[in-house]
């Protein structure tokens, strides 16, 4: 990551350093800070969305559990998880929940998801579908270092930056630096998950749109 500099300090190491030879790159993951930490949930409703699934995505976000979050969040999702309570819910929720409580007064006042969507603010709307595609870049350099395919050198069909830091495809030039790896490999497993790029750009026909 250009720009960002860390200092890590180790605890209790052991000194035999050979051990560690093999372990000489990181593979650069995104973190569970995108995904929810003690609920991952985002990338969940970022894939409903993008395949138009918009009761689902608005279910996961009220009614989606894990077995690491609070026990009181996860009774209070229990109890969203039936429509019938919904009016219950909205009079119990904690000030920490302030996306349930704006898709609880929809759905209670409208009844519609696409509504309920819409009232979330642009840029939550916007995250869910970047979670979504945080988690297929996840899972293609997972599925890339397993094939044990080349991550840290640009190869054919690479995105690079050259030498004047503009972006273009992998020229075999010893200047170009890696930007976006395994392009094809990403869509390959876009096709997978049966998602195509289109998908990416996601609208409600009619005059109701989710994400512009």
């Amino acid at each position: 990551m250009i720009g960002n500099h860390f200092r890590i300090k180790i605890d209790g190491a052991s000194n035999e350093l050979a051990k560690f030879n093999e372990f000489d790159k990181i593979l650069n993951f995104y973190g569970y800070q995108r995904f929810g930490s003690r609920r991952p949930v985002t990338h969940r409703i970022g894939r409903s969305l993008i395949q138009k699934d918009f009761a689902g995505a608005v279910d996961l976000l009220l009614s989606f559990t894990s077995e690491y979050d609070k026990d009181e969040n996860t009774k209070l999702r229990e109890l969203m998880d039936d429509k019938s309570k919904y009016p219950e819910a909205l009079q119990i929720l904690p000030k920490g929940m302030d996306l349930e409580k704006i898709a609880l007064k929809e759905m209670i006042e409208h009844g519609d998801p696409v509504k309920t969507l819409r009232a979330l603010p642009l840029s939550i709307r916007r995250f869910f579908v970047q979670a979504y595609q945080s988690y297929i870049f996840n899972q293609t350099l997972s599925m890339s270092l397993d094939a044990g395919e080349e991550l840290f050198f640009p190869q054919s069909d690479d995105v690079c930056y050259n030498k004047n830091n503009e972006l273009g495809k992998f020229e075999n030039d010893p200047s170009q630096r890696l930007s976006v790896p395994f392009v094809g490999y990403s869509y390959y497993k876009k096709r997978v998950s049966i998602i195509t790029l289109k998908k990416f750009y996601v609208m409600k026909v009619s005059r109701t749109r989710i994400f512009f």
